[in-house]
């Protein structure tokens, strides 16, 4: 046979042994055998023999695509502070690989006065966390937090300042406190928050002219979305400045450089953006309302850059139609038209957008199914779109069965591997029963997990090779000597290694 013969079996065997291989794996990873499809763990429940959730679908004409088929690797609380009510985080990927959590920690319940904006750090893909740094603690309560590598290298951090919990104090003062839930404690602390909330208090003097400006104006200090700079890898921050839009993860990067923004600003819908690094913005364009929607009834949006040419925003829907709904309209000119809001099939909120490295798009989203009778279950969910955002898959459970529906603002990154990352806040009651809304500890939790579908894709083939070098050609000379003289067959195949087609020293 010679060893071209060889030569040309031993390829054979090589890339039939790689085929094989990755075949096996793909039987392996669609298998019942090998784990959940579409597992919903927490720390007591993995290995568990425990049945899977399911994901509540849309009802609609056109047949959603598949759901992803989901290998979700660990869910586990990350809060090194338990003793608080930590919660509203977004997640973010620097450009040299570290994860960075910005939340509200530091607090008492869902509303209070004490609320700050909190950071943790991650330089292994979320295997171990730094502990909390404060980035910002005004008078007011910071709360929903977001946070962005910019195409600088900058970090800038978004947050909203609140005095909702002003009116629940009045009133609890007012009309006699449920001693359960107001001790006299509690009481006092509120009280010295509520004295001290005055402009000239203020550490920051655009805070110090936020709260003087809206006393003249409405008599209280009102509600405002601020964002401050780090030029130094979070060493050192800016001052706080105020942005004109208020949306939960803040500004997104474009492909061309410039900062996006997408939020809300009292009845206005609408794209801000920047051209100077985040420290200036303007509003560019409004998101027209569905027919019959308020848009004051639209809140906490997010923005995604689906294409070169298309940019894809979604919207938490308060209206009675499409009530508690996921709306999404579209930009064809980069921002400063959209398409009318509408409704995309999908009930729950709110959600976070990401362009996965393949240009995909993946929607994770919270579905409180306690607001949706009978319908009963608490989930963290995610759709996956292949058109750049024209169509949603169905959805798949990254995190189900959780115990209470005060929980959810999920946001994700894709890792180095190929997998993703997905950080939430998480309110679990003890003993099973609530407590007062006013009086809780809630917790980040984390989800690593990866596409089983992207395990059969001829990408993932590729990706998982054998690292092992390509066997080199015959030696130049001993190729020479076989086409020149035939005799030289027999001494070819006596210098080849049996079996492996390489050539002997």
């Amino acid at each position: 046979m010679g060893f071209y013969g060889s030569f040309a079996g031993w390829r054979v065997k090589y890339f039939t042994g790689i085929l094989a291989a990755s075949l096996m794996g793909c039987v392996h990873a669609q298998s019942p055998q090998s784990g959940s499809d579409i597992a919903a763990l927490d720390e007591t429940q993995s290995g568990s023999d425990k049945k899977a959730p399911t994901a509540p679908q849309p009802r609609s004409d056109k047949k959603a695509p598949a759901a992803p088929r989901l290998d979700v690797r660990a869910v586990r609380t990350i809060s090194a502070n338990q003793g608080t009510y930590e919660a509203w985080p977004t997640l973010a990927r620097t450009r040299d690989g570290e994860l960075l959590i910005v939340y509200s920690g530091g607090r008492e319940g869902h509303i209070c006065p004490f609320g700050r904006v909190e950071m943790i750090r991650s330089s292994d893909d979320g295997k171990t966390w730094s502990l909390p740094e404060i980035l910002i603690d005004t008078l007011l309560d910071d709360r929903d937090a977001g946070v962005l590598e910019t195409g600088r290298g900058t970090w800038i951090v978004t947050w909203f300042t609140s005095t909702a919990w002003v009116g629940y104090f009045d009133k609890a003062v007012a009309t006699g406190s449920d001693p359960e839930v107001w001790t006299p404690q509690k009481l006092a602390r509120w009280q010295k928050a509520k004295e001290s909330m005055v402009p000239e208090n203020a550490l920051f003097p655009e805070v110090k002219k936020t709260m003087e400006e809206h006393l003249r104006e409405s008599g209280s200090v009102g509600i405002q979305q601020w964002m401050i700079r780090s030029e130094d890898r979070g060493f050192t921050w800016s001052a706080p400045y105020r942005v004109p839009l208020m949306s939960p993860h803040g500004p997104v990067l474009t492909e061309d450089g410039r900062l996006l923004l997408a939020g809300k600003k009292g009845s206005m819908i609408a794209m801000a953006e920047s051209m100077d690094d985040g420290k200036t913005w303007e509003i560019i364009g409004k998101i027209p309302p569905s027919p019959g929607h308020g848009p004051d009834q639209y809140h906490e949006l997010h923005m995604v850059e689906a294409s070169k040419s298309r940019l894809v925003v979604q919207i938490r829907n308060h209206n009675k139609q499409n009530h508690y709904e996921t709306l999404q309209s579209e930009s064809h000119d980069g921002g400063k038209i959209w398409s009318p809001a509408h409704a995309i099939g999908v009930w729950g909120f709110p959600t976070h957008l990401l362009r996965m490295s393949d240009g995909r798009l993946m929607m994770t989203y919270s579905y409180r199914g306690v607001l949706r009778v009978p319908e009963k279950t608490n989930q963290i969910l995610v759709r996956i779109s292949e058109d750049a955002g024209e169509s949603w898959s169905e959805a798949s459970v990254v995190a189900g069965d959780l115990p209470h529906p005060d929980f959810g603002y999920p946001s994700s990154v894709e890792l180095e591997d190929g997998s993703f990352l997905t950080v939430w806040y998480q309110y679990t009651p003890p003993q099973g029963k609530a407590e007062h809304w006013l009086n809780r500890h809630a917790q980040l939790k984390q989800a690593q997990f990866e596409r089983i579908d992207d395990r059969c894709s001829t990408a993932y083939w590729y990706q998982t090779l054998p690292m092992q070098p390509f066997p080199p050609f015959p030696d130049r000379a001993l190729r020479s000597a076989f086409l020149s003289d035939t005799n030289s067959v027999q001494d070819a195949d006596e210098k080849t290694v049996a079996g492996d087609g390489v050539p002997s020293e």
